[in-house]
């Protein structure tokens, strides 16, 4: 069984330490963790993916200003 976790890093919180937080629960597959990172973004946003080693980053644009919003960290962290 696939171990894939998604950690939102929210840019919109002032204080650095308080902005990455664990989303969700523990993803079998990297559809469902994809799933998980739409149903979080905000309205108006953009979004756009970058595929990395053991998973996939997403990055949330604001649609008006063009500024990064938050980003998800989709990683496998263990399998089968």
């Amino acid at each position: 069984m696939n171990i894939i976790i998604v950690v939102e890093r929210d840019y919109r919180i002032s204080d650095p330490d308080m902005r990455d937080r664990y989303i969700g629960s523990v993803c079998r597959t990297f559809e469902e963790a994809r799933e998980l990172v739409y149903a979080h973004r905000c309205r108006d946003c953009d979004i756009s993916a970058s595929y990395v080693n053991n998973g996939t980053d997403y990055t949330v644009y604001s649609a008006e200003t063009g500024e990064i919003v938050c980003e998800y960290f989709v990683r496998l962290i263990g399998h089968d």
